[in-house]
């Protein structure tokens, strides 16, 4: 577990050094965010979220990370329906979240 760790920080890290346009974030970014973010998880959530991904090929964040542009990239019906669901684009200069 420490190891994935190491490689995920020192994926993540190499991923803000480099140069990059805002949209590339790929699968591989995508992986890594939802690899973080499982090792973050209480027993309980990561309990719930394995029962969640039971029938994916992949049964983790990781695994499901990049499903929604997979699906807007393949141009289906679903990813089209789903678009406004993945981010949302603010003005540049705005300061503070959509949330508040």
């Amino acid at each position: 577990m420490r190891f994935r760790m190491i490689i995920a920080a020192a994926a993540a890290l190499a991923c803000l050094m480099a140069p990059a346009p805002a949209a590339a974030w790929g699968s591989r970014a995508h992986r890594v965010v939802g690899l973080l973010a499982q090792d973050q998880l209480q027993p309980d959530a990561g309990a719930e979220v394995a029962r969640l991904l039971a029938g994916q090929p992949e049964p983790t964040l990781a695994g499901v990370a990049y499903w929604a542009d997979a699906e807007r990239e393949a141009g289906t019906d679903l990813g089209e329906r789903t678009e406004r669901w993945h981010y949302v684009n603010l003005p540049a200069r705005t300061r503070r979240s959509p949330a508040g």
